[in-house]
């Protein structure tokens, strides 16, 4: 909870805060390094989770038998 609130602030720390509202999400929406992140990561999710999921499974078999 904390962390949105943060994010809803200008704040350097050693300073004010200054309320920007949503203006920190809508200068994300816009930054291309924002998207192109995002795609990198659920990429990885889409890929990664089922290769973990069943190395997973295959050591719980070899561990049960």
């Amino acid at each position: 909870v904390q962390g949105f609130v943060i994010s809803l602030h200008k704040w350097n720390i050693t300073g004010n805060k200054t309320f920007l509202g949503l203006e920190n999400y809508v200068a994300l929406t816009k930054d291309a390094n924002f998207w192109a992140a995002l795609r990198h990561t659920l990429l990885y999710v889409v890929f990664s989770t089922p290769i973990f999921m069943i190395g997973a499974f295959v050591l719980a078999l070899i561990v049960d038998s």
